[in-house]
């Protein structure tokens, strides 16, 4: 399975020109850079499993929140940027350092209104790193191998297949930090079941499905139990859990969707020895 939190890579920064802008500015300064919140941001995904790599664009909606915006800083590690451009087309001055992507915009956004910057990049899958900001809503669409699975943050709201390719679409609405979005994607096995009208995704090799359901039969109970201690219902429209190989984090609890290593399916005599059998 691939995982990805908001993107993998590897690769060198790229710069967008000759790090001048027409007003004058270095690109990687940043002395007086105007304050911004970002309300949404919006994954478009190729994958590409023979070559561990994919193309991604990444629409990123921001509102100043001084004054107006001309230059915007985003965390960005290692990122291979090909270009950057605004919504409506134009090509930005941007530079990549070893943490972040500068970009100058091709013209201020006074503060009411909003900028949307879309960066193009090429990655290959070899390390995880996270966006950290709050407040944000995301998207992720995704196209990969026909016969592969996907399991992510949110919901999906449509998949599409065409020959030997798939694309769905999925979407979280309920504000969160960014480091908080992830996907899975691969040849995976499913169970489902559901809580309260919830609707409970299991997911995991394929060779370790008979162990699915019994991981996690207790899920909707929790779920029931967490609802009734905090007095606060679980607010999603769905929860998903998938287990993968070679995850490095043990476990991870992103917004709606945790993923955990396959080492987490205890097998018949593991069940035995929990009481479960």
């Amino acid at each position: 399975a691939v995982l990805l939190l908001l993107a993998a890579c590897a690769g060198g920064p790229r710069s967008g020109g000759s790090g001048e802008t027409a007003r004058g500015w270095s690109v990687t300064d940043d002395r007086d850079v105007a304050a911004y919140d970002v309300e949404h941001y919006a994954l478009d995904l190729v994958l590409d499993p023979a070559g561990r790599a994919l193309d991604a664009r990444c629409r990123v909606r921001l509102w100043p929140v001084d004054g107006a915006l001309e230059r915007v800083v985003l965390d960005a590690s290692g990122l291979n940027v090909r270009s950057v451009v605004d919504a409506d087309g134009r090509a930005l001055a941007f530079e990549s350092s070893s943490d972040a992507l500068h970009v100058v915009l091709a013209a201020p956004v006074p503060r009411g209104s909003f900028a949307e910057i879309t960066e193009r990049v090429h990655l290959t899958i070899a390390a995880l790193f996270g966006l950290v900001a709050v407040g944000a809503t995301t998207e992720i669409v995704l196209t990969m191998p026909r016969a592969w699975t996907a399991v992510a943050v949110g919901e999906r709201i449509e998949r599409e297949e065409d020959g030997t390719r798939a694309r769905e679409r999925w979407r979280m609405t309920f504000p969160h930090p960014p480091y908080l979005t992830a996907f899975v994607a691969g040849e995976l096995a499913v169970e489902t079941d559901a809580w309260d009208g919830v609707p409970l995704t299991f997911a995991g090799p394929p060779a370790q499905k008979a162990e699915l359901r019994a991981a996690f039969e207790e899920t909707d109970e929790i779920l029931a139990w967490l609802s009734a201690t905090t007095g606060v219902r679980y607010p999603h429209a769905g929860y998903a859990q998938t287990c993968v190989d070679d995850f490095p984090f043990g476990g991870m609890e992103y917004v709606s969707a945790t993923t955990l290593t396959a080492s987490a399916l205890p097998d018949a005599p593991g069940l035995r020895d929990e009481g479960n059998l």
